[in-house]
């Protein structure tokens, strides 16, 4: 995946000209200790961090995908969350923690 990502980027951005074509990949946070996957991408964006549906992750499961997403921000690339609550109070909460954790959260559903 590392391989391919850096390929896409060289082709697009080197080879067609395109040099700001945008690569923000969705998921797949522990490629974060590849140093050159995260220098090629432009941002990531993470479902479940918190939720999964209206069930609350665990708390260690949580922290270790922030973990993750802390390599990326720390390289200064975008990173959204996404997670699909669909209760008023789990999407402030959800809302509250990404702006917590100085991420962009995105939720799907609407509010009831």
């Amino acid at each position: 995946m590392v391989n391919f990502v850096k390929n896409l980027a060289q082709d697009a951005r080197v080879t067609h000209g395109i040099a700001g074509f945008a690569i923000v990949p969705q998921n797949g946070e522990e490629l974060s200790v590849h140093s050159d996957y995260v220098a090629v991408v432009t941002g990531i964006g993470e479902e479940g961090v918190w939720y999964n549906g209206n069930a609350r992750q665990p708390g260690a499961d949580t922290a270790a995908i922030l973990r993750h997403l802390d390599v990326f921000k720390h390289a200064g690339k975008t990173v959204f969350v996404i997670d699909y609550v669909t209760k008023t109070s789990l999407i402030d909460d959800f809302c509250d923690e990404g702006k917590g954790a100085r991420v962009c959260p995105i939720r799907n559903g609407t509010r009831p």
